[in-house]
């Protein structure tokens, strides 16, 4: 004797028969999808590149934040370290260390973005990760002027990396 099922929302009638041979092709299908399906874990590398935090009072910039390796460039001539806590000043150069001709630097610029507090004591902190996590490369403190006028501008901060040196796969320079 042949059954048959009414389908739900057709006036059509199927054979059973017919009907569990769809659905067994349905689940086998579904079971070997399923059994096809690889989870793989990925293990990427973490932070690379330059890392920028400033306090909202300064903005921070690099020659190029495709990679850390334009934050070098090789000195073409000596200068001298910068006395401790400089006053902010516009357009002026900080060396964080005395520079010698041919050594690799580490240039980037800070700018003011809003007028920072009056006479206030700010420390630009660099990090560097060469794959064995973060040591602190320099922390350069400076005071902000005792005047609104002259918190403006834009100053280059310099430090002397060495006649060689690990180029880092990343880098945090941090305002605070």
């Amino acid at each position: 004797m042949t059954r048959y099922v009414r389908m739900p929302l057709t006036k059509r009638r199927v054979n059973v028969l017919y009907l569990g041979a769809l659905l067994l092709i349905i689940v086998a299908s579904i079971g070997a999808y399923a059994a096809s399906v690889g989870i793989t874990s990925v293990t990427v590398q973490g932070e690379q590149g330059v890392y920028l935090n400033d306090n909202g009072f300064y903005t921070i910039a690099v020659p190029s934040i495709s990679s850390v390796a334009t934050l070098y460039q090789v000195a073409l001539s000596a200068q001298t370290v910068t006395a401790a806590n400089p006053t902010w000043a516009a357009s002026s150069s900080w060396y964080v260390t005395a520079v010698t001709a041919g050594h690799w630097v580490m240039s980037f610029t800070v700018t003011v973005a809003t007028a920072p507090p009056l006479s206030t004591a700010y420390t630009i902190t660099v990090m560097t990760n060469t794959g064995t996590g973060y040591t602190q490369l320099f922390a350069f403190g400076f005071t902000t002027a005792a005047t609104g006028a002259a918190n403006t501008g834009t100053v280059t901060v310099y430090y002397d990396a060495g006649a060689t040196f690990t180029d880092p796969q990343s880098v945090i320079i941090q305002v605070a």
